[in-house]
């Protein structure tokens, strides 16, 4: 990533030191997706254009944004059919957006929102909570 930074810096256009307005970035952007620079994947996110990784763009293109479901078998080659589309979870809701024919939809993870909390141990299984003895 750091290599990205200094090709940036390189186009003399990157100045961290100051605060830029709203058109001097419009432009600067718009200058750098026509260098190749970067990727406009969908409305105010854009990419280092050498991402092509289509996993990388899910979990990078949202806040805090990770696989779910069958995306995340695929990316550990636990599932054998390819799909065009990719669930991914995000802290935010966001619309579903369609980047170099993939599909990126927004699935929430029911268990991350509905956690349960007691004194016994618990361990997270496939279907749901089990109670786990204590060895203490």
């Amino acid at each position: 990533m750091s290599n990205i930074i200094s090709k940036y810096k390189e186009t003399g256009m990157i100045s961290i030191d100051q605060p830029v307005g709203y058109n001097t970035m419009k432009s600067r952007l718009y200058n750098w997706k026509k260098r190749g620079l970067l990727s406009h994947i969908r409305r105010g996110v854009y990419l280092p254009a050498n991402i092509q990784n289509k996993y990388q763009i899910a979990c990078n293109s949202v806040d805090n944004g990770c696989l779910a479901y069958h995306s995340a078998l695929e990316f550990y080659m636990l599932q054998t059919q390819e799909f065009n589309w990719l669930y991914v979870h995000s802290s935010t809701p966001f619309r579903s957006f369609e980047y170099l024919n993939q599909r990126y939809v927004y699935k929430p993870l029911q268990f991350i929102y509905k956690p349960l909390v007691t004194k016994k141990r618990y361990r997270l299984s496939y279907h749901g909570y089990i109670n786990q003895p204590n060895h203490n």
